[in-house]
């Protein structure tokens, strides 16, 4: 009967690394509040906590910087005839392209976020 192995079978399920945790950098301190998070509490639904939440925000921050990415999201994930679902091809079914993504989608949202945060920024200035 063979021994059994000292490590335990790697599940493909499990990663082998651990997640990356989110750790923010403030150069200008802690005590500066920016007013970019401040918008962002209000745009971005308050029921958004924990790591997702916080990478949501970060890359809507670094979207609103690319104007023509959010806006090119902002055209290409539009509304259907009754306004229900989103258009996109990948926010469909997939294998059969029938609508399926309620609208706004997720990718779209981000997209309103980011072009929030750029006017916003551009008022400031």
């Amino acid at each position: 009967m063979p021994e059994p192995s000292a490590a335990p079978p790697i599940s493909p399920l499990v990663p082998a690394v651990p997640w990356p945790t989110h750790q923010a950098v403030d150069p200008v301190g802690p005590d500066v509040p920016d007013p970019l998070d401040a918008l962002l509490a209000e745009v971005v639904p308050t029921r958004a906590v924990g790591v997702a939440a916080d990478l949501f925000r970060d890359l809507a921050r670094e979207l609103s910087v690319n104007v023509a990415m959010w806006s090119t999201l902002l055209a290409e994930h539009t509304a259907s005839a009754d306004g229900r679902f989103c258009v996109h091809r990948q926010c469909r079914r997939g294998g059969y392209g029938s609508l399926a993504t309620p609208h706004p989608c997720s990718v779209r949202t981000l997209a309103l976020i980011a072009c929030t945060l750029h006017r916003a920024a551009e008022d400031r200035r």
